[in-house]
C-alpha cells in the first residue's frame, strides 16, 4: 500500500490518515465514533470508546457485532447464557448469580436470547377444575404472568397462549387460576376455562421476565440428549384396566411431562403419560394389565428440568442364626415367625434384620461449594 502525502492536504489532515490507513493495514480501530466507510473492511476490529465496546465487522462488511467491553477481565468473549464456576463470592464483571432470579426480557436482551425460558417456574394443570399447580409460585392475587411451553415438543394446555398477559388469583403456595383480567382475579370470577392437557413441560414468570438457572447448592449433570441414561424410576401402584398411576412419591412430579414416555411391569409397550392429576397421580395413555406396586420408568428428560437426589437401586440383608432358648428349643417369638413365614425355616432358623436408618439429608459426594454464575 503506498500514501501520498500532499501539501492540499494540510499537515494534521494528511497525518490523520495516515494513521486511519496504518490502523486499517492492522486490522484495529480505536475512536468514540464509527470509522470511515473507505476504511471498513471484513472482520476488522473497532474499539468504541463511547459505548466502551469491541467490536468486529461482519463477513459481508454491512454491520458490527459486539465482542465484548472494553478495559474488562476477558469475560466479555463468552458467549451469553455459558457457566462459569467462580472461586469468589461476588460474580465477576459481565456475570450474575445463577439464583433463579426473574429478570427483565429487555434489560438482559442478549441473555434472554441466549436461554429464553428454560428455567422459568414449572407448571401443571388440572382440568377439573381449572388450577395451575406450580411448587413455590411465589405469586399474589393481581401479578402479571405469561406462560410458555418447552420449544418444538411442547404445546401448551388449551387455551393458553405465549406472550399473553394473564392474572392470577392466588389460592396458597402451591395453587393458583389465571385470568383475563385484574378484576377477575381479585374477585376471583372467570377464571380461564383450560380444556386440554397440552404437551412437554410449561414454565411461568412474571410478564415480560424470564427466570435465571438455579445453581446454589446444585450437582450438574449434562444433558442426555435422548441418549437413554437418565431414566428415572418411581415406585407406583397400578390397577388393571386402568389408566392411572397413584401412590406416587413427593416430589416425583418435578420429573414427569405430559407425552413422557413411561415404562414397568403391567404398563403396556409405548405408553405415555397423558396428564398430570396430582402431586402423585398421573393418567398414561394405555390401561396396565396388572395391579400393585410396580417401579416405573419414566425416559427423556426435558431442557431446564429439575430431578430429586436418589441411590440406584439396590439392597442389603444380613442373615442371623436364631439361638435355642434356655435349652429347651427356640424362643416362643421365635417359633410363631417361623410358623407364619415371617422368618425362614431350616435347623436352625434364619431371620433377616433390617438396620437403623444412617446418613445425612441427601446424597453427595465431598466437595467444595463455588460461586455458579451466568455469562449475561
Amino acid at each position: 500500500m503506498s500514501f501520498d502525502l500532499t501539501t492540499s492536504q494540510g499537515p494534521q489532515e494528511g497525518i490523520d490518515a495516515l494513521i486511519g490507513y496504518l490502523e486499517q493495514i492492522t486490522g484495529c480501530f480505536a475512536s468514540p465514533t464509527e470509522p470511515p466507510a473507505g476504511l471498513l473492511f471484513p472482520y476488522m476490529w473497532w474499539a468504541d470508546l463511547t459505548n466502551g465496546l469491541l467490536k468486529q465487522r461482519n463477513a459481508n462488511n454491512t454491520a458490527w457485532i459486539v465482542r465484548g467491553k472494553l478495559n474488562s477481565s476477558g469475560y466479555d468473549f463468552w458467549p451469553a447464557g455459558a457457566f462459569l464456576n467462580f472461586g469468589s463470592p461476588d460474580p465477576p464483571n459481565g456475570f450474575l448469580v445463577r439464583n433463579g432470579a426473574a429478570l427483565d426480557r429487555t434489560t438482559y436482551a442478549n441473555l434472554y436470547n441466549a436461554i429464553k425460558t428454560s428455567w422459568n417456574r414449572r407448571f401443571w394443570v388440572t382440568l377439573t377444575d381449572d388450577i395451575v399447580h406450580c411448587s413455590n409460585h411465589g405469586f399474589v392475587t393481581g401479578d402479571i404472568v405469561d406462560v410458555w411451553s418447552t420449544a418444538s415438543v411442547g404445546m401448551l394446555p388449551s387455551p393458553l397462549a405465549i406472550d399473553t398477559p394473564y392474572y392470577v388469583n392466588r389460592i396458597d403456595a402451591n395453587t393458583l387460576t389465571l385470568h383475563s383480567t385484574a378484576v377477575d382475579a381479585t374477585a376471583n370470577t372467570n377464571k380461564i376455562d383450560i380444556i386440554s392437557n397440552g404437551s412437554g413441560l410449561f414454565t411461568i414468570a412474571p410478564i415480560s421476565t424470564f427466570m435465571l438457572p438455579e445453581g446454589r447448592a446444585e450437582f450438574e449433570r449434562g444433558w442426555d440428549m435422548r441418549r437413554g441414561v437418565d431414566a428415572i424410576q418411581i415406585p407406583g401402584t397400578i390397577t388393571n384396566g386402568s389408566p392411572n398411576i397413584t401412590a406416587l412419591p413427593s416430589g416425583a412430579i418435578d420429573a414427569i411431562f405430559i407425552g413422557q414416555a413411561v415404562s414397568g411391569m403391567g404398563i403396556p409397550a409405548n405408553a405415555t403419560v397423558s396428564a398430570i392429576f396430582s402431586d402423585t397421580s398421573i393418567q398414561i395413555s394405555a390401561n396396565a394389565t396388572a395391579s400393585g406396586t410396580v417401579v416405573c420408568v419414566f425416559t427423556g428428560r426435558l431442557w431446564g428440568s429439575w430431578q430429586q437426589d436418589t441411590l440406584k437401586d439396590h439392597n442389603h440383608s444380613i442373615l442371623t442364626v436364631l439361638q435355642a432358648y434356655a435349652g429347651t428349643g427356640y424362643s416362643m417369638i421365635d417359633r410363631i415367625l417361623v410358623a407364619n413365614g415371617t422368618i425362614g425355616g431350616g435347623n436352625p432358623p434364619e431371620k433377616v434384620l433390617t438396620g437403623a436408618n444412617i446418613g445425612g439429608y441427601d446424597t453427595r459426594p465431598r466437595n467444595y461449594p463455588y460461586l455458579p454464575c451466568i455469562k449475561y
